[in-house]
């Protein structure tokens, strides 16, 4: 993955900062939560004129964020198959 080169959909996205931290964003409060409490995590920035936006940033490998990424929208299908948002 090249630097600032992002992946993922609309539930949750990553990139690579270039430094060794992934960042993430997400619009889906659940998905927001299970970031919010892994211990490396750290919250950037909160959107909140169109709507619920979180990002955050850790210092993880490219394929660490790829399984997390997987791992997270796993958990989360279910809230967002719902229409949670």
């Amino acid at each position: 993955m090249k630097i600032f080169e992002s992946a993922g959909d609309e539930i949750l996205s990553y990139w690579n900062n270039g430094d060794g931290y992934i960042g993430f964003q997400t619009t889906y409060p659940s998905v927001a939560e299970a970031l919010r409490h892994r211990s490396g995590m750290k919250l950037l920035g909160i959107g909140v004129t169109k709507g619920y936006l979180r990002v955050f940033e850790e210092k993880l490998s490219v394929p660490k964020a790829k399984a997390l990424v997987k791992k997270a929208l796993l958990k989360n299908v279910k809230d967002v198959q719902k229409g949670e948002k």
